[in-house]
């Protein structure tokens, strides 16, 4: 059976490695990309079957990372994991149901960074099988 691919698109390294370390390297090929126009570019080129996307990154953020990735028909059903920490670094927090009234569609989770290995293991378990 082949691996499940998922997109991690985070400008810290340490988040990637972290990522890359508490998924099952055996069930997940992991592909990364450091900000939100290589993000992008590489889930429409890869055709991921999820994405962990980080909201603050350089060159382009996750939101408008997140929009133009649901605007492209070859990439809109990919389930999508937001991560952010502006919550803590700045009190500014975001939920699903905020994305949905804004932009018309909500992400499948929104989990704030420093998250739950367990957490994001049991949602990828979750969204991919």
């Amino acid at each position: 059976m082949p691996r499940k691919i998922i997109l991690v698109v985070d400008d810290e390294e340490d988040a990637q490695v972290f990522i890359e370390n508490i998924l099952d390297e055996d069930k997940y090929k992991i592909i990364s990309a450091w900000d939100g126009v290589t993000g992008y570019k590489e889930a429409v080129t890869q055709k991921p079957d999820l994405i962990i996307l980080d909201v603050q990154m350089p060159v382009q953020d996750g939101f408008t990372t997140y929009r133009q990735l649901k605007e492209n028909a070859a990439t809109s059903d990919i389930p999508i994991i937001m991560l952010t920490a502006i919550g803590p670094k700045r009190g500014i927090h975001f939920s699903q149901e905020e994305m949905l009234a804004h932009y018309g569609n909500a992400p499948a989770h929104y989990l704030e960074k420093p998250f739950d290995p367990v957490k994001l293991q049991l949602l990828v378990t979750e969204l991919l099988g």
